[in-house]
């Protein structure tokens, strides 16, 4: 008879004709485990989650976003940039006007 721990039962080689399977409480234990261990990955998943979420809800309000992006587009313009965005301004008003 196979003397196997029934809180950790773990199937024999191939060799051992003897081995019938797993009891059906070896079966229950088996898939409790299973399922507590799916249970504690989504509640460390949920904490990582929520975690993450608070620090990106106080880094990135609507105003620290335009902010930034305008620092960045600003930044990277030259005069001659903000010369022809003010011509393109300059043309649609006058079609605008024309109307």
């Amino acid at each position: 008879m196979n003397t196997q721990n029934i809180n950790n039962p773990q199937p024999p080689m191939q060799q051992d004709a003897e081995w019938q399977g797993y009891t059906f409480e070896q079966l229950r234990f088996e898939r409790a485990l299973a399922l507590i261990k799916l249970e504690n990955e989504k509640s460390v998943l949920t904490q990582k989650v929520n975690k993450q979420m608070e620090s990106f809800k106080t880094t990135t309000s609507a105003v620290n976003v335009s902010s930034g992006i305008l620092k960045q587009v600003m930044g990277r313009m030259k005069w001659m940039d903000y010369a022809l965005i003010a011509y393109n301004i300059a043309k649609f008003a006058m079609r605008f006007r024309r109307r």
